[in-house]
């Protein structure tokens, strides 16, 4: 049972990590348009 929480916690980790990334990217002065438009989606993250 514990090593099934270690997974799942070691890949909400990387999702969450992922998430924030994207989230600065899109931000970034330069690139910032061009990520939107490849990472458009059509419904809000939770």
């Amino acid at each position: 049972m514990g090593q099934l929480v270690d997974e799942v916690k070691k890949y909400s980790r990387i999702a969450l990590d992922t998430n924030i990334f994207i989230y600065l990217l899109e931000r970034h002065p330069n690139y910032g348009e061009e990520v939107k438009e490849v990472n458009y989606r059509p419904f809000p993250p939770r």
